[in-house]
């Protein structure tokens, strides 16, 4: 430091005029600031070692002097590198890199201090910025730029992209100050037909590792797709490489599934899994007005491609084989007849018999089929309730023969079907039964009407042949007279008690030819002589 400060003591006193063999003579007085610019890289080239006077550079006391001035001594240095108006912006001049100020930043070579941002045309230097600029730029040289082979830094990335070759490939793809990372737009520059830019990826380098474009180097969808669990065996099955936006239509794999459903394939088929093992989404997702079979799922009655299905017993066999088996041939076998809310509320009550069997049951007291029909909606002609289930009173008093109800009365009107004469044709045109109701006296069934038949004597008095029928033996009607037969007076009907009298009168063809019992009553009656 004195070496220093003794050769710049001389050098103010040479800048002030000092006489060689006097002392110095001072003309102008030194500003304080010469103790900040004095260690500038301009006045120590100058002074300290090309021995510079002060005053061949400050002509006007110690005002910085023009930048136009250097070229008095310098004016072979060229400045190719900063040709003014070269990139539409001023060249600096010779002070803005040499420094002669004290600021100690500026220094030959230091270029970033101007570069760091914008000038002109040029952008601001990015990659490179932090490396020597002198490596590669010679500010007064010819030539400005030295072109050096990249791999002599970047060894390590040995990139064979396409048929290009050698060391200046990689300036193909990037320029040496570009912004960091400014290749992955320059793709489409040379690959423009795929315009992957353009489709749904922001950069080539997010799918193709840089320096290595083999295909087989591409990286795998999920790697940024993670949560695409996938349906299909790869992504580039619905979606092409470089224009992932536009996919195959499903039609392309799946021709045979003809779906007739309101929504697209997607619309229960998510592309992308919506979760593990499941193939698509759950019915209700749309159909939320739908309670649903039981416990059956939506597909075990309802195709996937063809929602609608024909609701008929095969249908319903799938799940219900005994009742469907059971209705078959009946009337009852299109289920939906009584299970109109069958698809998806098939618990739901049930319209009454009467909706379809109107005309039949107009008994009041059978009005509900049930009652009588225990398995009427799937086995209407199965097993019914016995009459005596509610008829207990006419079923426990039914005569022989009368056991079965519906030989007389039509269960679903309660009007009695057939007529006595239909079974009692015999008893119903003689005796009695050509001239009165049977049931004045007999009955089918309790509780009304006679339990038995009447005594003869509440319609027929003893008027007739009061002396026959006051013979004591005469009294029992049924003796003589049968109810359902004509009244008889023949030599058999008597004979038939009067056994003694076989031989009276053998040639009479009737008793009552000489025993008319018409007078008052004797041991024998009345003869006639």
């Amino acid at each position: 430091m004195k070496w220093i400060v003794a050769i710049a003591l001389l050098a103010i006193a040479a800048c002030n005029g000092a006489d060689a063999d006097g002392p110095p003579r001072v003309t102008h007085e030194v500003p304080h600031a010469w103790r900040d610019v004095r260690d500038s890289f301009g006045h120590t080239a100058h002074i300290v070692y090309a021995g510079v006077k002060c005053a061949e550079c400050h002509t006007d006391g110690y005002k910085p002097p023009p930048k136009t001035l250097c070229v008095k001594c310098h004016d072979d240095i060229s400045t190719p590198l900063h040709e003014a108006h070269a990139h539409g912006a001023d060249a600096p001049a010779c002070t803005d890199c040499h420094g002669f100020g004290a600021d100690r930043s500026k220094e030959p070579l230091a270029c970033m201090r101007c570069h760091a941002k914008p000038q002109g045309e040029l952008a601001a230097v990015g990659v490179h910025g932090n490396e020597a600029c002198g490596q590669c730029h010679q500010p007064h040289g010819a030539p400005a730029t030295i072109a050096r082979d990249c791999v002599e830094c970047h060894a390590q990335e040995r990139s064979q992209h396409g048929t290009i070759k050698g060391a200046q490939q990689c300036l193909d793809c990037h320029q040496p100050h570009e912004a960091a990372k400014s290749a992955d737009k320059k793709c489409v520059e040379c690959h423009a037909k795929p315009k992957a830019l353009f489709a749904g990826h922001d950069t080539c380098t997010g799918c193709h590792v840089p320096h290595d474009f083999a295909k087989k180097q591409v990286v795998s969808c999920a790697n940024c797709h993670a949560k695409r669990t996938l349906n299909h065996k790869d992504c580039t099955g619905c979606h092409s490489t470089h224009d992932v936006r536009t996919r195959a239509a499903c039609s392309t794999c799946h021709a045979q599934k003809k779906a007739n459903h309101p929504t697209d394939c997607e619309g229960c088929h998510p592309i992308h899994r919506v979760g593990a093992n499941q193939v698509a989404v759950a019915c209700t997702t749309c159909h939320t007005d739908h309670a649903g079979h039981g416990t059956a799922a939506c597909v075990q009655c309802h195709t996937p491609h063809q929602p609608k299905p024909q609701l008929n017993a095969q249908l319903c066999a799938r799940c219900h084989a005994d009742n469907t088996r059971t209705t078959a041939g009946t009337g009852h076998a299109q289920c939906t007849g009584c299970h109109t809310n069958a698809a998806h509320a098939p618990t739901a009550p049930k319209p009454a018999c009467a909706t379809c069997h109107t005309k039949i049951v107009t008994n009041q007291g059978h009005r509900s089929c049930a009652g009588c029909h225990t398995t009427a909606s799937h086995d209407p002609r199965g097993a019914k309730a016995a009459c005596a289930t509610c008829h207990r009173a006419e079923s426990s008093s039914a005569p022989k023969g009368h056991a079965t109800c519906t030989s007389c009365h039509d269960q679903h009107t309660g009007a009695r079907k057939v007529t006595c004469a239909s079974c009692h044709a015999t008893e119903s045109t003689h005796g009695h039964g050509a001239k009165v109701d049977c049931a004045s006296c007999h009955r089918p069934h309790g509780p009304n009407g006679p339990a038995s038949p009447p005594a003869c004597s509440t319609c027929h008095q003893q008027s007739a042949l009061p002396g026959l029928h006051k013979v004591p033996n005469h009294m029992a009607c049924g003796n003589c007279h049968g109810g359902h037969t004509d009244p008889k007076s023949d030599r058999a009907t008597c004979i038939s008690c009067h056994k003694d009298r076989a031989n009276h009168e053998p040639t009479a063809a009737s008793c009552k030819g000489c025993h008319p019992f018409s007078g008052p009553a004797g041991p024998r009656g009345t003869l006639r002589h």
